[in-house]
């Protein structure tokens, strides 16, 4: 009875397929995993997928021949050769390697003795036992000092005699100058300082005579109070607006603009009577007088910003009797 041989690992299939690609080159895949398959007993799909790999990592390399790729191993770059050392080339004696050359010492050139200098005449040699000691040398003389010239100061003379000129020239200038005399009294003008002009005085005060007596309780003169201001028209209309009562009434379809207008004059400061609405619709807003109250309209006019003042009508005026001041609501400002 056979025994079934147990299928090999993917380490043993990737040696085989070198091997195969290695004895066939540029072989194609398909027959490449058959041969695997054969030897390994491995499935083809697995063989692809590992001859795959082996391309991607650089195992392989591949190429297309005629539209269909195939395989073979990758060139290895030739070894450099190694040097070899003369032991190495005895045992080896085919070896291609050329023999080092050898370096060329060159010799050593020897020095030349130094003839020693000739000992002068009368003069035993050296080393003698009669050699003389050396005679030392002569010290030479110290050069005679010079005495130190004494250092003037010009700048002090010089200051001496400005100092003398000037004191002979004020003493001339004081025995020297002539006295000045009157001509009528003989005697001698002195100069002297002139006396301080008495200031004139003041314009609202009446210049007392030097004979007179100053009293000493006079009280000092009041300054006249100024004088108050007319107080203008504008003014004295606003002052009379705030006291009359404003009749509001609305001239637009839009309920309660009749109240927000009355508020709002409320918080300038006005005091509002009767709250209703017009008797015709009016496009502009407006504010009217009776009974000769125009200025106080057009400062009520001024300060809720209403262009429009003129005299009430006999239909707005019976809405509101009793009023003087009205403020008509309208579309416009």
């Amino acid at each position: 009875m056979a025994v079934a041989e147990r299928p090999r690992t993917s380490v043993e299939a990737r040696d085989l397929a070198l091997q195969e690609v290695g004895k066939t080159p540029w072989i194609q895949p398909r027959e490449l995993a058959a041969r695997l398959h054969e030897q390994t007993g491995l499935p083809a799909s697995e063989l692809i997928r590992l001859l795959r790999g082996m391309e991607a990592e650089g195992d392989l390399r591949s190429r297309l021949d005629g539209g269909r790729k195939t395989y073979a191993l990758p060139e290895r770059e030739p070894k450099p050769e190694r040097l070899q050392t003369p032991a190495q080339r005895e045992r080896d004696p085919e070896s291609k390697q050329a023999p080092v050359p050898k370096r060329e010492r060159k010799p050593k050139r020897e020095r030349e003795p130094v003839a020693a200098p000739a000992a002068p005449a009368g003069e035993p040699p050296a080393g003698s036992l009669w050699a003389a000691e050396p005679e030392p040398a002569p010290r030479p003389e110290p050069a005679p000092q010079r005495p130190a010239a004494v250092a003037t100061k010009p700048g002090w003379s010089i200051a001496a005699v400005v100092v003398s000129v000037l004191a002979v020239a004020v003493l001339a200038a004081v025995f020297l100058t002539p006295e000045k005399r009157d001509s009528l009294t003989g005697a001698s003008q002195e100069s002297s300082e002139p006396a301080p002009v008495a200031s004139p005085p003041p314009p609202d005060r009446e210049p007392v005579p030097a004979n007179e007596p100053v009293p000493a309780n006079e009280p000092p003169a009041s300054e006249p109070k100024p004088r108050p201001k007319p107080q203008p028209a504008a003014d004295a209309g606003l002052a009379a607006a705030r006291k009359a009562r404003i009749a509001v009434l609305s001239a637009v379809a839009q309920p309660g603009a009749a109240a927000r207008e009355a508020k709002r004059l409320e918080r300038k400061g006005f005091r509002v009577g009767t709250v209703a609405n017009a008797p015709v619709p009016a496009e502009r807003s407006a504010v009217l007088f009776a009974g000769g109250a125009k200025a106080s309209a057009r400062a009520v006019a001024k300060a809720v910003g209403i262009r429009s003042v003129k005299a009430v009508d006999p239909g707005t005026a019976a809405v509101a009797s009793g009023s003087k001041l009205y403020v008509v609501v309208g579309a416009k400002r």
